[in-house]
């Protein structure tokens, strides 16, 4: 076979295999966990609750502890029928009460957010 042949089918099922991706990361959803639910530990989970504390924190980067080297941290205590403490890497637009959807994954008694929705 010649090298473009080859080389047009190979981009044609790359093309392809990506938009299969694409459909099938669409239907893909994960279900809702409840708190009082046992949970293990790295396991992947949504949750939706009220915020019931809200705790922002400034971290001095470890290289530098220059005072324009911080990192903010945000720590949301979670209310369903039981409470969750969630790590999240950034400062959080959120106040007390409000309703949220989070994805993130547990460790221990934390739970590390990927996404956190507003409702």
């Amino acid at each position: 076979m010649k090298e473009s042949v080859i080389l047009k089918t190979a981009f044609i099922i790359s093309v392809l295999g990506i938009m299969l991706l694409y459909v099938f990361s669409e239907t893909l959803t994960l279900e809702e966990t409840k708190l009082n639910e046992t949970i293990e530990n790295g396991k992947l989970i949504k949750v939706k609750g009220i915020v019931k504390n809200i705790n922002v924190k400034n971290k001095l980067d470890e290289n530098n502890n220059k005072e324009n080297n911080t990192k903010t941290y945000t720590i949301l205590t979670i209310e369903q029928t039981n409470t969750i403490a969630v790590y999240a890497a950034d400062e959080i637009n959120v106040i007390e009460g409000a309703r949220v959807e989070i994805s993130g994954k547990i460790e221990g008694d934390m739970m590390f957010a990927d996404e956190i929705k507003i409702d």
